[in-house]
């Protein structure tokens, strides 16, 4: 193909997935867009682009509610109740909670079945790899997402 579809061609695939409602919404949205005659074309790989950059706003969101949660429950954060930073010495308090693990593990592309503590120590080994090439003994959670997404993409 071209790298486009049309909004029927989109219509008509979320139907046949057992859609309609989807498909009839996005039809409706395109009419309310396009008021012009003929076919609107969709760009797919933008479409997957904004798709995958969703998905890993939904992970950091999720990730961000549950470090803090964790760190917050452990008396690692400071006056304010906000914790912005891993440090070296919460590895184990973050990485060893089970709702964590599950989210990260979640987030592992279709591949032979990993062990939970594989994949925990992978990204320790990453966080300490990380603050070691920094000179610090903590990370911040915008670098500590990037590189957590780094190392289960590469899994």
């Amino acid at each position: 193909g071209n790298g486009f579809f049309t909004a029927s061609d989109l219509k008509h695939v979320l139907t046949a997935l057992g859609h309609p409602g989807i498909a009839e919404t996005i039809s409706t949205r395109f009419l309310q867009m396009f008021r012009h005659p003929g076919e609107s074309y969709i760009d797919y790989m933008a479409l997957l682009d904004s798709v995958h950059l969703q998905q890993q706003r939904s992970f950091e969101d999720e990730l961000w509610r549950h470090f803090q949660r964790v760190l917050q429950s452990n008396g690692r954060c400071g006056v304010d109740g906000v914790c912005s930073c891993l440090s070296l010495d919460d590895l184990g308090i973050v990485f060893g909670d089970p709702v964590i693990v599950g989210l990260l593990m979640r987030e592992i592309p279709d591949g032979p079945g990993l062990e939970d503590a594989a994949v925990c120590h992978r990204l320790l080994e990453a966080v300490r790899a990380e603050c070691a090439a920094r000179g610090s003994q903590q990370l911040d959670f915008r670098c500590l997402c990037s590189l957590i997404l780094k190392q289960l993409k590469a899994l």
